[in-house]
């Protein structure tokens, strides 16, 4: 007794011999079931990527989605040029995955938004910073040490989010410097939930990203494979990578399920409201460290 699921499944190959053989009776219910009222069925709907809905609730077999995103949704999430500087007020998050040799360590910087358009919240990329390595010259963690060390300065404190088998000892020494580090444990469900987080914002246009080709293509070319009956996971071509999403997808992930919300504080049953109009933000004094040991991170602390 289940529900239908991918054609390339095992499961199909049984019911295609059970209803050819007369040893077993197979008796099969079209969906959507009758004690699921309308609006059920529509929140299921948008929440659901179409391949899940499909067979959870209309009892079809249908293969899973290849592609993370269409060409002409992704066109649509493009909303600015270039990094944007923190603003006072927004709530941010750093997503940070880390690969030293044959994948690379991506950090981004996100902040949550009102949507100008709709009544949803959007998830807005800010800034992204990429390091990439080889077997001869691993990524430094000392380079990215400093520069998360920086961004937490420079964007209100926001929390870091980071799978903790990958970076240990990173995450004590930014501890101690009073960065706020929220672990992200990877197993096959966590990792379904970032793949369907990214696919359910870029599929309701809820993401807004910079003009940058070279993460407007990794998007494009990032794939979701169903790695069990309904689970699924973001996954790539031999050539090409997945870091940008998945350091996307953590901070996306943290702000719309876990980031405390600003509101207006009461003391005694009067109300505080942060002050009208626009406070100055005063950035940190750049870091600046020797070229030769940290890789053009100077170019980057002092651009724009």
């Amino acid at each position: 007794i289940t529900t239908a699921g991918d054609p390339a499944h095992w499961s199909r190959r049984i019911l295609d011999h059970a209803i050819k053989s007369k040893s077993w009776r197979v008796h099969e219910v079209p969906g959507p079931t009758p004690w699921l009222d309308s609006d059920a069925l529509r929140e299921q709907e948008a929440s659901l990527l179409p391949s899940q809905y499909a067979r959870l609730h209309l009892n079809q077999w249908v293969a899973a989605e290849d592609r993370l995103t269409t060409p002409e949704d992704l066109a649509e999430c493009v909303g600015h040029t270039g990094p944007l500087d923190y603003v006072r007020g927004n709530t941010y998050a750093v997503g940070l995955d880390i690969g030293l040799k044959n994948d690379r360590t991506v950090l981004t910087v996100c902040h949550l938004r009102d949507s100008p358009t709709t009544a949803m919240r959007q998830v807005v990329v800010d800034r992204q910073v990429v390091w990439s390595g080889t077997r001869a010259q691993p990524v430094d963690l000392a380079d990215v040490e400093a520069t998360l060390v920086h961004i937490h300065q420079a964007y209100g404190r926001p929390t870091l989010i980071v799978d903790p088998y990958q970076a240990a000892l990173l995450t004590q020494n930014l501890r101690r410097l009073r960065v706020r580090v929220e672990e992200y444990n990877f197993n096959q469900t966590s990792i379904g939930r970032l793949a369907q987080r990214l696919w359910l914002l870029l599929h309701e246009h809820a993401l807004v990203l910079p003009d940058d080709p070279e993460l407007l293509d990794e998007l494009a070319n990032v794939r979701i494979r169903e790695t069990s009956p309904s689970v699924y996971r973001m996954d790539h071509d031999a050539n090409r990578h997945d870091d940008r999403a998945i350091s996307l997808a953590l901070a996306a992930n943290y702000l719309l399920t876990k980031a405390p919300q600003r509101r207006s504080l009461s003391y005694g049953g009067s109300a505080y409201a942060p002050p009208a109009g626009d406070i100055p933000y005063q950035a940190p004094k750049p870091l600046l460290v020797p070229d030769e040991t940290f890789h053009g991170l100077n170019e980057y602390l002092a651009g724009p």
